[in-house]
């Protein structure tokens, strides 16, 4: 934060995060509230006086789970059977199949999962989040309209 602040002090900064409904996600894989509330809690810290420039925006204030939800059944996305089926499955030009394997597979180290109702339960959860994130950056991107975008994790 502190390059960015520095790289980019004459522009307006925003830092988008969430309140807690992007779980599961890469920092809480069990959606532990306990984890969300250090999460939260870390990133109130992460703003204090000295970042006063930056503008945090929560990514939970421009879309829902509902309408994730709604989303998700209307498009039938949680109809896979396969890896390869995983890979294949988009939501508005997005690979949402292809990044929801790849967090899975980075925190599993499972190249190969059993595609079962187990399975199915947690990696839909995946799948939910990275439509969320689809639909809320879309919406931030045409409120703010940056010129630059800057993703780290």
């Amino acid at each position: 934060m502190d390059d960015i602040k520095e790289r980019y002090e004459q522009d307006e900064i925003y830092f988008v995060s969430c309140k807690g409904s992007l779980l599961p996600c890469w920092s809480n894989k069990l959606a532990d509230p306990l984890k969300c509330k250090i999460c939260k809690f870390n990133q109130k810290s992460a703003f204090s006086s000295d970042f006063k420039k930056v503008k945090q925006l929560y990514i939970d204030d421009y879309a829902s789970n509902e309408e994730v939800a709604r989303e998700f059944e209307t498009l039938g996305l949680g109809i896979y059977q396969t890896n390869e089926d995983i890979r294949n499955l988009e939501y508005k030009g997005m690979s949402i199949g292809y990044g929801a394997l790849s967090s899975y597979i980075s925190s599993t180290r499972n190249r190969d999962p059993l595609i079962d109702e187990t399975f199915k339960s947690y990696f839909n959860g995946l799948l939910k989040t990275q439509i969320f994130i689809k639909i809320a950056i879309d919406r931030i991107i045409q409120e703010i309209n940056p010129e630059i975008i800057t993703i780290f994790n």
